[in-house]
């Protein structure tokens, strides 16, 4: 059985597709997708999101909703389940939402990057393929920065 993490779905980078595991042949039957809705509208803190798999792994989702449901509010729902339909219309002078959505993302990860690779330290950048986040390995960095900054007396 596998839990896919696919948070990130509407946000590849650079021309990158998005792969679902539950679609490659044999996978479906084993798989729950798990998807977050706080993600794709960029509201994290609303907490709410949605499973999708076959039915005798969602059902025992089903019997932990009560305990798992801790802070989504009904209008809330209401909102995004009127919110998906629209998400394929054309939005912001792109073809959908999502396709602003992916042209946004890499526009700040372009940016970002850039601001990164032109500092001064010397640190790997792992440049993302889609997501909210940049990784950076500061370890060739820290005989550049004074040791005081890392030692509460100096």
């Amino acid at each position: 059985m596998f839990v896919s993490d696919e948070v990130y779905e509407h946000m590849p980078m650079d021309g990158k597709t998005h792969l679902r595991l539950a679609k490659y042949p044999g996978f479906w039957d084993r798989t729950i997708s798990v998807y977050s809705l706080g993600k794709t509208f960029s509201c994290t803190g609303w907490r709410i999101g949605f499973a999708i798999g076959p039915d005798y792994l969602i059902k025992p989702l089903l019997s932990s909703q009560n305990w798992l449901e801790f802070s989504v509010n009904r209008p809330a729902q209401w909102a995004f389940s009127k919110a998906l339909p629209l998400t394929l219309e054309p939005y912001e002078g792109s073809n959908s939402y999502y396709d602003w959505l992916e042209k946004t993302f890499t526009e700040k990860k372009k940016r970002l990057s850039n601001i990164l690779h032109r500092s001064p330290f010397n640190w790997a950048i792992l440049e993302p393929e889609g997501g909210y986040f940049t990784c950076v390995d500061v370890t060739g960095a820290i005989p550049q920065i004074p040791k005081k900054y890392f030692y509460e007396h100096g």
